[in-house]
């Protein structure tokens, strides 16, 4: 059988063709972008890197957004309430900016979240709120005297309210609210093989079964993970990996020693996150 482009004889009808057909092309591709939806690829910013504390994982990070925090001013820091270690990421964050003569004077803090130890920094004035409120009006009001004082301010949180993963949770709609882009570190567990993907929290599961809507995070948490297995990273020192899903949103994921030789949990059910 003559294939049907064989009756195109002449040169300009040949383009006629060949533009329409890569038309349709392009038409098919940008229809199935709206229908199915697109959600680009989170850009890597630190490759595992290896640590002997937990504190020096914020440190380094720290090191790394010296530039921005200064020019932003307000940055929110989002940790799973358990396990306690991310607490120490977070002092490690706060005194390196302390080692820098940066230091943070004010904290706006989650009121649900277990409180940081202080200690050895500077003076630091902390206010304890209800972020995730319907109206979120003294959210936003302590983020206004946090700008315009122009202090260095760092907002204490739940990952779940910190990650711009998550639809609807306290950060996107402030921002929903006001048009402002806040500048925002959300810290997370990493598994280093498909056996231990159990400390992945929040659990990655399908939409119909996620009735709290967390799985976005989840589900990132895990797939940035699996990016690394074959390169069989240290089990006996901590491990963090960083990418960057969306505009000023930074998620830090991080495994512990010993994680390999860790027990998955049966009967305790992990923490529950505070809701949406």
């Amino acid at each position: 059988m003559t294939p049907w482009w064989r009756f195109v004889t002449t040169e300009p009808m040949k383009r006629v063709v060949y533009i329409g057909m890569l038309l349709a092309i392009v038409t098919a591709g940008i229809f199935l972008i709206f229908k199915l939806g697109y959600e680009p690829q989170p850009v890597g910013i630190m490759k595992p890197s290896y640590f002997d504390k937990p504190d020096q994982i914020g440190a380094t990070v720290y090191r790394r957004f010296y530039v921005p925090i200064e020019q932003k001013k307000i940055v929110l820091f989002g940790i799973p309430p358990q396990p306690t270690w991310h607490q120490e990421i977070l002092k490690g964050f706060m005194e390196a900016a302390a080692a820098e003569k940066r230091p943070f004077e004010i904290m706006i803090a989650e009121s649900q979240m277990p409180p940081i130890d202080l200690t050895n920094l500077p003076p630091l004035d902390v206010r304890l709120i209800a972020i995730n409120t319907e109206t979120q009006a003294e959210f936003a009001d302590q983020l206004r005297l946090a700008r315009e004082s122009g202090k260095r301010t760092l907002v204490y949180m739940p990952s779940v309210f910190s990650s711009h993963l998550l639809p609807g949770n306290a950060v996107n709609r402030y921002e929903a609210q006001t048009g402002e882009n806040l500048f925002a570190i959300t810290t997370g567990p990493l598994a280093l093989r498909h056996d231990q993907e159990y400390v992945v929290e929040p659990v990655c599961i399908g939409s119909q079964l996620d009735g709290r809507g967390l799985a976005p995070l989840g589900c990132a948490t895990m797939l940035w993970g699996r990016k690394f297995y074959r390169k069989k990273l240290p089990q006996d020192r901590w491990v963090a990996a960083m990418n960057s899903p969306k505009p000023e949103d930074y998620l830090l994921l991080v495994s512990y020693p010993g994680q390999d030789k860790a027990t998955p949990p049966a009967a305790t059910p992990p923490a529950k996150p505070p809701s949406l």
